[in-house]
């Protein structure tokens, strides 16, 4: 019979288990010593390997698959004791919890799932209270603020927003109503009329931006525009009229964009001009009407930007087709005037 190689004691597994238990009893202190019940299988465990394995298991000369067995089976018996320690470390406990749990505090291992099902605030106090509502604090401000607060704080600006906003909108009506005024005064060739109605009308514009100055938001919106446009175009047609001096957006106190569409509405208005010269059959001053039309339309050109910024295309194209219908008109007319100024002259022959 050959010498087996390993040879194990009954108290090899056994004292393994000591060693593991003693290992875990330092690295948590806090907890009390766990009951019998988890102790007692390792000591079975390592008596059955080392002596039943002995005379019924295995053949003596296979002996070296003892330890093999003893450290399994204190292995097993040492996991065990580890998902113990991890369930009462990562569940709290009070004073009256039973006894294989008992009251302890919470050690660093298993902190996380304890964690998870246990949330904290940064203050240390739990968020999981019965009967208390939940709170949300602000990482900037250190305070919370109830959405219904926020509400009735938005509620409160959009109210007043809303109040101006009707204010600005009755004060645009005026605003247009004054500027038309001013443009049928003008073409009655009552200037003095216009000029009145034109101030009461700047007045209002300077107004307008007064009010407006902390809300660029309803200030550079359609309906202002539109006020300013007609105030503009208002503006260009009196100076045409009396001297040619035109002011700029500065003069006026209107954005830049508002100043240019004004102007593309200026020319719209002079072929009113022109025509009305037409009917009246001074056909001068239409012409020279409409050679104005071309330079402001050639200086109307020269812009090229993109709708978001400023919608000139539009005017442009508005300004080509009536520059192309002012231009037949004229056409006619003086193809009219020569056509009867050689009938005249024929009848005045014959005669």
């Amino acid at each position: 019979m050959s010498k087996p190689l390993f040879v194990t004691p009954p108290y090899v597994s056994t004292l393994l288990t000591l060693i593991e238990y003693c290992t875990w009893l330092i690295s948590c202190p806090s907890l009390k010593f766990p009951p019998p019940c988890f102790i007692m299988p390792t000591f079975w465990a390592g008596y059955f390997c080392c002596w039943k394995s002995r005379n019924f298991l295995f053949n003596y000369n296979y002996s070296f698959i003892r330890p093999m067995l003893d450290f399994f089976c204190s292995s097993i018996c040492f996991g065990v004791l580890r998902i113990y320690r991890f369930l009462i470390t990562t569940f709290s406990t009070d004073k009256d919890s039973s006894p294989p749990v008992g009251y302890h505090n919470t050690p660093t291992f298993g902190a996380e799932f304890h964690h998870l099902s246990h949330p904290h605030t940064s203050q240390g106090q739990s968020l999981i209270v019965q009967n208390k509502k939940f709170t949300l604090h602000h990482s900037l401000e250190g305070r919370c603020m109830k959405i219904s607060k926020i509400i009735e704080q938005i509620k409160s600006e959009l109210d007043k927003k809303d109040k101006l906003r009707e204010e600005a909108l009755e004060i645009t009506r005026d605003i247009i109503r004054l500027s038309g005024d001013a443009i049928k005064a003008m073409h009655r060739g009552e200037l003095e009329l216009a000029h009145e109605r034109l101030e009461k009308a700047r007045g209002l514009v300077k107004e307008l931006k007064e009010k407006l100055r902390e809300h660029p938001d309803l200030y550079y919106t359609g309906y202002v525009q539109n006020a300013n446009q007609e105030f503009v175009e208002a503006v260009l047609m009196y100076h045409y009229l009396t001297d040619r001096e035109f002011p700029s957006h500065v003069d006026l106190g209107v954005p830049s964009q508002d100043y240019i569409l004004g102007v593309g509405d200026f020319i719209g208005e002079l072929r009113r001009y022109f025509l009305i010269n037409l009917m009246k059959g001074n056909l001068d001053e239409a012409e020279s009407t409409y050679r104005f039309m071309e330079e402001v339309y050639e200086e109307l050109m020269t812009l090229e930007y993109p709708k978001g910024l400023v919608n000139i295309r539009q005017k442009q194209d508005q300004a080509r087709y009536t520059l192309e219908r002012t231009l037949e008109d004229l056409t006619r007319a003086k193809v009219n005037r020569r056509v009867e100024e050689k009938l005249e002259a024929f009848l005045n022959d014959r005669s």
